[in-house]
């Protein structure tokens, strides 16, 4: 799993505070009463995901038949505690403020939408800059928050968020231009997004350094199917291989039904460096590639 210490900053996004400040973990946070901080108590913290797995017997023999497997979304469990400072635990109207901005920011993640959760944090021994920032985007409420609180010590909250996607991704987005290099930083594949601009009436993007010459993962798009189209310049298809979806400009026509379905993938960028080849069906545009290194 992508995190070695509960010690380093965290940032916490929440749809009911868009457009506001980040809630930080671990760094001291201003309330109107005073300064405190939301420590994370490490060994009730933890980063899971689960195998989806199926498997049979054999047929009148031992052994069993493994099919393949998949893994499900990541899970982050968060035990919070709140403290005034590294020595005092928070009290009276500190404890009040602090309880009561870190449950509007949890109860905002119970049905965000995309772009409105995230939780961010520096892997043990990164520097300060995003560029090194790990997280879990587009996250939600899995359980509803627990409060505790034991005398004489701190009044925690614990909490599990969840996401759709099943690794932790850089919080720094690149944007390699197609053709070219595109390279996966991560120790596992990732999903990109595949920005092709017109004017075309169809492409091919191919990764060639996957496979061999007739097995490389390939994109095909055919404007002259039924119900799809060419795409003008300085137009676009969006192409967004998680969700296995492709828009014109990012949200109008839908031209899935322009997708060569018989020799297409959504195909992932392995770690490492890809080779990615584009080929039109006419003058093309500057296209690009959005990516985020992923880990498992």
């Amino acid at each position: 799993m992508p995190l070695a210490d509960w010690t380093v900053p965290f940032e916490l996004t929440s749809a009911v505070y868009a457009g506001a400040t980040t809630l930080s973990f671990n760094t001291p946070v201003v309330f109107s009463s005073g300064t405190g901080t939301y420590f994370l108590r490490g060994d009730g913290c933890a980063l899971n995901n689960q195998v989806r797995q199926t498997k049979d017997f054999v047929p009148q023999e031992d052994g069993a038949i493994l099919h393949r497997r998949f893994t499900g979304g990541m899970e982050m469990n968060l035990a919070i505690q709140l403290w005034e400072n590294d020595t005092q635990i928070a009290c009276d109207t500190l404890l009040q403020e602090m309880l009561d901005e870190l449950m509007g920011y949890l109860y905002g993640l119970l049905n965000a939408c995309d772009n409105e959760g995230r939780v961010s944090w520096l892997p043990d021994g990164g520097s300060s800059t995003s560029s090194t920032a790990r997280m879990l985007e587009d996250i939600r409420l899995l359980s509803y928050p627990v409060e505790s609180q034991q005398p004489g010590s701190p009044f925690e909250v614990n909490v599990t968020v969840d996401t759709a996607w099943p690794y932790a991704a850089d919080l720094t987005q690149l944007g390699p231009s197609v053709p070219g290099a595109v390279v996966n930083n991560g120790n596992r594949p990732t999903f990109p997004v595949w920005k092709i601009y017109g004017p075309f009436n169809s492409f091919t993007l191919t990764n060639t350094s996957v496979g061999t010459a007739t097995t490389h993962p390939q994109f095909k798009y055919d404007g002259s199917l039924p119900g799809a189209m060419a795409i003008a310049g300085g137009d676009y298809i969006e192409i967004n291989t998680f969700k296995n979806t492709a828009y014109r400009n990012g949200n109008l026509t839908n031209l899935k039904p322009g997708i060569v379905m018989l020799s297409s993938e959504f195909f992932t960028i392995p770690p490492g460096s890809n080779t990615i080849t584009l080929t039109y069906g006419g003058a093309g545009g500057a296209s690009v590639g959005l990516i985020n290194a992923a880990w498992a």
